[in-house]
């Protein structure tokens, strides 16, 4: 991976990331969680509060290019306000997307992640 430039110093939720390859010592709940998100619309009408008109349209998943937008999904999950509501040291990891005619399944696992130490 190379280095980029870096734009400017943003403040916010960023999109689906990804952590440093190292361990991190962390517990997953046993529960899966299931949520809902339409699979195309329009920001603003979502949401005028949280977005201008043109913040525009958007489509999880364009079949005509075989595109996944993953940032959609966060701004999507804040529009129909369904974000995780999750604690400084969880996280919410998506494990599959299932994709129905209208709307988009998000499947995943809440995830704590725990101070490094030994094993208990």
């Amino acid at each position: 991976m190379t280095k980029k430039k870096v734009e400017k110093i943003q403040e916010g939720t960023p999109p689906m990331v990804m952590f440093p390859a190292r361990n991190f010592r962390y517990q997953v709940a046993k529960a899966e969680y299931k949520i809902t998100i339409p699979r195309k619309g329009n920001y603003n009408e979502l949401a005028p509060k949280l977005f201008e008109k043109e913040a525009g349209d958007f489509m999880v998943y364009d079949e005509e290019n075989a595109a996944l937008y993953l940032p959609s999904l966060t701004k999507i999950l804040f529009a129909v306000e369904k974000y995780p509501d999750l604690k400084n040291n969880q996280l919410f990891a998506p494990i599959v997307l299932l994709f129905n005619e209208d709307t988009v399944d998000i499947i995943g696992q809440l995830i704590d992640i725990l101070p490094p130490g030994k094993g208990e």
